[in-house]
This record gives structure tokens, sequence and C-alpha cells, in this order.
């Protein structure tokens, strides 16, 4: 039989998991402090997870790019 909580548990794979997160709020906030043209959380929807960020080019926009992050299931 499975043990589905081992196989799902992502992060129970991954040494060091547990820092990672830190390290992602520091990567973020110095993005944010490098690029002055941003908008953050800005609302998509009526509920409070609906939000999005817009990160704007120096000059002139010329396209969109779009990154959607759904994570993972757990």
């Amino acid at each position: 039989m499975k043990d589905w909580d081992t196989a799902l548990d992502n992060s129970g794979h991954v040494p060091g998991s547990d820092l990672l997160a830190a390290g992602w709020e520091k990567s973020a906030a110095a993005f944010r402090a490098s690029h002055p043209k941003l908008d953050i959380d800005v609302p998509y929807g009526p509920t409070p997870r609906q939000r999005l960020d817009l990160t704007w080019p120096a000059g002139p926009p010329q396209g969109l790019a779009v990154d959607v992050h759904g994570g993972y299931w757990l």
C-alpha cells in the first residue's frame, strides 16, 4: 500500500527545504527594491486571494509576459 502522505510531501524530500521560504522572501524584497515601477496586490476579483502583481518596464511596454504560479496541492 502506498503512503500518500510521504509521496506527496514535496518539501520532505528536499534537504534544507525548511530554509527555502526565508530565501524566497529575501529575493522578493530585493527584486521589489530594484524595480521602482511595480503595482503590488492589484485585485482582479472579489476575494482576498484574487490578487496579482504587475512589473512595469523602464520604458514603454512592448509586450506582455505572464507568469502563473499555482504552487502544489498537499
